[in-house]
């Protein structure tokens, strides 16, 4: 979509939740992926950061994840080797939604920020979906 937001099927029960799927704009620097989105009066939950959203976007700096998504797919922020800030403020993560490759080659001294409640977790995933040895990983305070 032009928005890069687009509706889809959220899991097996039909449930619509929203996800930003092919946002690549050149000119922007700072993104911030939203906890919902009002769409004709009703509002919808964020949960998911489509396949390959941002791409070899090398203009992002920093990134900033809704408390509402619960999937991060693969090769999300893949290549965008100017990112050098993420912030996670969801708790909603589980084990194995952070698909392939997810943060890979992205800037090696990258700071990531996550929810003290969920570093150890979130930590373990992120290297696994690719974020160098050389990030450092902070915990936030809880909201």
């Amino acid at each position: 979509t032009k928005s890069g937001i687009a509706p889809f099927y959220s899991d097996k029960y039909a449930k619509i939740g929203f996800q930003v799927s092919e946002l690549f704009d050149d000119d922007v620097t700072v993104t911030y992926i939203p906890d919902t989105v009002a769409i004709d009066g009703v509002v919808y939950k964020v949960t998911s950061v489509g396949e390959k959203a941002f791409y070899k976007n090398t203009a992002l700096k920093k990134i900033v994840i809704g408390s509402c998504v619960e999937k991060i797919s693969s090769k999300a922020f893949y290549g965008c080797t100017s990112l050098n800030s993420i912030v996670i403020n969801s708790t909603k993560l589980a084990s194995g939604k952070i698909g392939a490759n997810a943060f890979k080659k992205i800037n090696k001294n990258v700071r990531v920020y996550v929810l003290a409640s969920k570093y150890k977790t979130y930590k373990k995933m992120l290297k696994k979906a690719g974020i160098g040895s050389k990030a450092k990983i902070y915990k936030m305070r809880t909201r």
